[in-house]
């Protein structure tokens, strides 16, 4: 029987918002954080391939990424990289405008985890400091898991000492054996408890190897991942991350599977910045987690971030989801309330453009 009119679904794609994502009740996801939050890492990760900015370059982008989030709460981290005495001097220039309050997220770094790479801490009122551990075997030659293993007490302890809150990034974990792996996050996890602090663990699939179905084996599966850490160590969402790259052209898909299982914090990069073929695009998950709490970012600003990173190194594929030149294109224009997605894209302050 027709119906008086079109059926727009008007819930799940409001105009001039982005589409909403509502669980049935029935369907709802176990283990679905309560609250989400993304770290941007385009200064992180990115830094792979993208110059170090200068102090107004890092100073805009620190407005226009507070202006994208617009108080949704979704963008809680700036992730800078920390190699060099450069890399600190740029850290040290993000802290300042934090205490100043010109920038309402709170800079991380990450870096290796070695004595030499934590001295360039010492000094940085930061709050956390990822420290990357190798999960995999591809990663650690000969005897070097069990002497690493030694020397992590010491080195979370070099964290703590500074009022840092250590974080463990286990690199390449999507082709880890996990079972000298466990041992050592259960020492880890009971010697930062045990000084009264709490340690979070991020899974990096670094060569983008991990799958979003529960149903694929370890360590592939990320669901299954999040499963075992959960279950054995009884952290919850606020204690696990997710740092996905796109080799196989499935960060976004792993990254949003990882939330769904209790991955509290995603890691993302604008316009997927990073080595090789980058990582999850930081716009998007922000857009895909909007739409499941219920509210909105300024996507608007995201062109001005590309606009402000290219003289940096950002090349943007002209097909890039939403935002590239080209990917507004349509072979037809359907007329009124019929144009599809380009009305709900309207929000993004793009109508009209690559039409």
């Amino acid at each position: 029987m027709d119906e008086p009119g079109p059926n727009l679904l008007r819930h799940v794609f409001p105009s001039y918002r982005v589409p909403r994502l509502g669980f049935p009740e029935a369907g709802l996801p176990t283990h679905l954080p309560a609250a989400a939050r993304c770290i941007d890492t385009t200064l992180g990760q990115g830094r792979a391939v993208l110059a170090a900015p200068d102090p107004g370059q890092l100073a805009r982008l620190h407005r226009l990424l507070a202006e994208l989030d617009a108080r949704a709460g979704l963008l809680r981290g700036l992730e800078l990289r920390l190699r060099d005495r450069a890399d600190r001097e740029l850290v040290a220039a993000a802290l300042e405008e934090h205490t100043r309050g010109e920038n309402p997220l709170a800079p991380t770094v990450s870096l290796p985890a070695s004595a030499e790479t934590l001295a360039l801490l010492e000094g940085l009122p930061l709050r956390e400091a990822g420290l990357a551990l190798p999960a995999s075997d591809y990663l650690v030659a000969g005897g070097g898991r069990a002497a690493l293993a030694e020397e992590l007490p010491a080195l979370l302890d070099l964290c703590l000492e500074q009022g840092i809150q250590p974080r463990l990034d286990l690199l390449d974990v999507t082709r880890a054996d996990l079972r000298p792996l466990l041992p050592i996050l259960e020492r880890s996890l009971g010697h930062v408890t045990g000084r009264g602090a709490r340690l979070r663990l991020r899974l990096v699939d670094s060569f983008g190897l991990g799958l979003p179905f529960a149903e694929a084996p370890l360590p592939r599966s990320v669901p299954r991942l999040l499963a075992e850490l959960r279950e054995r160590f009884g952290l919850q969402p606020g204690d696990l991350e997710f740092e996905a790259h796109d080799d196989l052209g499935l960060a976004l898909a792993t990254s949003l599977a990882a939330w769904l299982h209790g991955a509290g914090g995603l890691v993302g990069s604008l316009g997927g910045v990073g080595e090789r073929a980058g990582l999850a695009p930081l716009e998007l998950l922000l857009l895909h987690l909007a739409g499941c709490y219920g509210s909105d970012c300024e996507l608007a600003r995201v062109t001005d971030l590309y606009a402000l990173l290219a003289p940096l190194g950002l090349r943007l594929s002209p097909r890039h989801p939403l935002f590239g030149e080209e990917a507004l294109r349509a072979e037809q224009t359907l007329p009124g309330e019929l144009q599809g997605p380009f009305d709900t894209f309207r929000v993004l302050g793009l109508a009209q453009r690559g039409r």
